[in-house]
């Protein structure tokens, strides 16, 4: 069955994590991905520490390009730019995640590729914008938490150790969801207007996104927002991570919304119900006041029982709770398959790989795998002859060190 970019071709000119997750989302929902990588290949590939498939790939890069093909040309010569640009006139959609001095060097701004090419959609994904003071510095997803914000609203108050990012690069990834979802809304204008359009996004307003509440409450208020610590940094106690009795921990997110009783019975049902005739703790607003001196003491109390007794005896409550899973349990879990979460691939030249799957289902034109992560210079024999060269043309570009073919 075919998506619903069947037929849409996108000139991939990204690498690492932001812009590859992009048009992974644009190849499942069945888009043509052209992946243009330098003579060395995306930098991704060398990732170290992430485990390496057959044929040399690391799983953190296969994790973010299925659904493409590889093209590898060296852009600095005459030659190569010039079948580049042949690509541009061609696509659909043009992505980029260079910085702008980079692209504007390159002579790849958004003006020169629209004069060449009227219909182009064309994506720039930067790390802090193109305009302001920050907009050359390298856009990583550290420095981007850092900027945003998010890095000051994790670890503990008064902590000597310090502020805590985000275990997982959270900036990289919604800002390549981000992406995709400008890209299709340009796509679906284009149908009324004929022309393409640009589409800019950073790692900064990605990460921001994940917050326009403190956001708001910040500009409302001028009130600086506290660190969260092992919870919410409005929220109090017991919303917040607990260590269970077998080192294992669980996270409460609510205690039963709609009942009035419901503090009461999250009490009795860990073994404290004194705490409800406690003037510090009897209100949501007290709670809140006294949040440190709560925590010190239901902790203790969490550690009586193991992490998934304390999940079954609080859900009997109504009470919302889950237990804390790590990536490995979370990626074996069965109700991932149940949800199809999980894509289960056939590649022919690693064997059977599993991958997280589109993150959303559509019922009529569903987003698929249609072939694995391409091999680095796979297709750029092809997909030159695809774009009018001759195979005497291609095989002197490759002869000539212009374009690089993975050996059979």
């Amino acid at each position: 069955m075919a998506g619903p970019l069947d037929g849409i071709v996108v000139a991939d000119m990204t690498h690492i994590f932001a812009g590859p997750s992009c048009t992974m989302y644009l190849g499942d929902l069945g888009a043509d991905v052209i992946k243009i990588e330098n003579l060395n290949g995306d930098r991704y590939r060398r990732a170290g520490g992430a485990g390496h498939a057959v044929g040399g790939d690391p799983f953190n890069f296969m994790g973010v390009n299925r659904n493409k093909r590889s093209l590898s040309v060296d852009m600095r010569s005459a030659k190569g730019m010039e079948l580049v640009m042949r690509l541009v006139k061609r696509a659909d959609v043009f992505i980029n995640n260079f910085r702008p001095r980079t692209v504007e060097a390159m002579g790849m701004t958004y003006e020169q590729l629209a004069e060449l090419n009227p219909r182009l959609v064309y994506c720039s994904i930067s790390g802090f914008g193109h305009e302001g003071p920050y907009k050359d510095w390298p856009g990583q997803d550290l420095q981007a938490q850092a900027m945003a914000g998010l890095v000051s609203l994790t670890g503990f108050r008064g902590d000597p150790r310090g502020s805590v990012p985000a275990g997982a690069s959270v900036g990289d990834a919604v800002t390549g969801i981000l992406a995709t979802l400008g890209i299709v809304s340009a796509l679906y204008a284009r149908y009324e207007t004929g022309r393409g359009q640009r589409v800019d996004t950073s790692l900064l307003a990605g990460i921001m996104a994940l917050h326009p509440d403190y956001m708001g409450m910040a500009l409302g208020t001028g009130w600086e927002v506290p660190k969260a610590g092992p919870g919410n940094s409005l929220s109090p106690p017991p919303y917040g991570v607990w260590t269970a009795k077998d080192g294992k921990e669980l996270a409460i997110s609510g205690i039963a919304s709609g009942n009035p009783n419901a503090w009461d019975d999250f009490c009795e049902r860990i073994g404290m119900p004194e705490l409800t005739q406690d003037s510090r703790f009897n209100t949501g607003e007290q709670r809140a006041v006294n949040r440190e001196e709560l925590r010190q003491v239901l902790g203790p109390a969490m550690l009586k029982r193991n992490r998934d007794e304390w999940v079954t005896e609080l859900q009997k409550g109504a009470h919302w709770v889950c237990p804390v899973k790590s990536v490995l349990e979370i990626a074996n879990d069965e109700h991932l398959v149940e949800n199809d979460m999980i894509a289960e691939i056939d590649d022919p030249l690693r064997g059977p790989i599993r991958q997280l799957n589109t993150p959303f289902k559509l019922s009529e034109t569903p987003p698929s795998v249609r072939y694995p992560v391409p091999s680095f210079a796979e297709h750029s024999r092809e997909i030159a002859e695809w774009l009018g060269y001759s195979s005497s043309e291609v095989s002197e570009l490759i002869e000539d060190g212009v374009m690089k073919q993975r050996a059979e």
